[in-house]
């Protein structure tokens, strides 16, 4: 089954947001993964956009990062990316 390129982009967009996140507050990635509880490799896949995050790692990173709302994370991709999904349940 092919990769779903919706999720590729989601992904990217989530990476890229906890990634900025993370500098803007002067985390290194080994601070993140630390304040976080999820490994150092898991935290890189997720910040290039190749894995994605289960809601649990979602709320521990979000906490790492001391943000207030886990949905913060994600709510800036689903914006952008959400629309263009395609609905694939017929009336």
């Amino acid at each position: 089954m092919a990769t779903d390129p919706h999720k590729k982009q989601l992904n990217s967009h989530i990476g890229k947001y906890v990634r900025s996140i993370r500098q803007k507050k002067g985390l290194s990635r080994e601070d993140l993964a630390g304040a976080s509880n999820v490994s150092l490799t898991h935290l890189g896949n997720i910040e290039r956009g190749t894995a994605s995050m289960t809601p649990y790692t979602q709320a521990k990173i979000a906490k790492g990062l001391k943000l207030t709302n886990p949905n913060e994370l994600t709510a800036e991709a689903f914006e952008k990316v959400y629309p263009s999904m395609p609905t694939y349940i017929s009336d």
